[in-house]
């Protein structure tokens, strides 16, 4: 592991993008498990340890899967239709990633080749060392070992360290929330809901709007943090997707972020990320 010089990480406004989903969601809940749900295991009897799906096929707790590789037609009702929804439009040398939550089950979404995912409850060690944005690790580094320390009840499931985008590192963090009192059937009024609580914490928000993720409609905010929200006085230009399902306990929402220099090709490439997104199959 690389040993970077550690400094006091100061919580701002990007943590808020976390934070946010807590305050919003919770409303005194512990965390993203629904009621009466198993901690150790997600929709279908997806395992802590392993994903298991379609009559037993077991897979790791991240699996990739080439797009030219999968086939069938999308289907949002299977969990094979699913994969070939995800993988769609990924661009070449992009790959489907299949995430084991182990509280909430199995989720995709697209990734290009030679990402480095970390869920709660892994080792950090892996994600930090594929990062060469040292602010970024010093700013998350202690999120992630907070949200690694709280386990099953961190809204804060995943990050990701994304070191080649067109000569860009993106990163992505994604989290679910219980998604009590929020506009669930109307996700344009989730992303104004979440953009109010950002422009009170000094983020600049840019847009609000809409997205699509397969065939749903989601909710999408674009936003810039402050100059000395990181240490190296670099702003990060923010993409966050809201999937708001109404049958669903949880809210999961993705933020793809990259420096402000290489806003073209955040814009460019996380709105790929975030469309390719598919949530635990119930």
């Amino acid at each position: 592991m690389r040993r970077r010089p550690r400094t006091s990480a100061r919580r701002g406004a990007a943590a808020v993008l976390v934070a946010a989903l807590v305050l919003a969601g919770c409303d005194g809940d512990d965390g993203p498990a629904p009621d009466d749900a198993d901690p150790t295991a997600g929709p279908d009897d997806a395992a802590a340890d392993g994903t298991d799906v379609d009559d037993g096929v077991e897979l790791p707790e991240v699996a990739t899967i080439d797009p030219a590789e999968v086939e069938g037609e999308p289907d949002p009702d299977t969990f094979d239709g699913r994969i070939a929804s995800a993988a769609a439009d990924l661009p070449e040398g992009w790959e489907v990633a299949v995430v084991a939550d182990p509280v909430l089950g199995p989720y995709l979404i697209g990734l290009p080749s030679g990402a480095s995912v970390w869920r709660v409850g892994d080792d950090l060690e892996p994600l930090v060392d594929a990062s060469t944005d040292d602010a970024w690790v010093r700013y998350w580094e202690p999120i992630l070992t907070d949200a690694g320390a709280a386990g099953e009840t961190s809204s804060l499931r995943a990050a990701v360290v994304m070191p080649d985008v067109d000569g860009t590192e993106l990163h992505l963090t994604i989290n679910a929330t219980p998604q009590q009192d929020l506009p669930v059937g109307d996700p344009s009024g989730v992303a104004e809901f979440f953009a109010d609580t950002f422009r009170e914490q000094q983020l600049d928000v840019e847009e609000v709007t809409t997205g699509q993720a397969g065939d749903d409609e989601v909710g999408a905010v674009t936003m810039t943090t402050p100059d000395d929200e990181f240490d190296d006085g670099v702003p990060r230009r923010l993409r966050q997707w809201f999937y708001p399902e109404p049958d669903s306990p949880v809210l999961w929402s993705i933020t793809c972020e990259g420096p402000v220099p290489s806003a073209d090709i955040v814009d460019q490439a996380c709105p790929v990320v975030l469309a390719s997104f598919r949530s635990p199959l119930r």
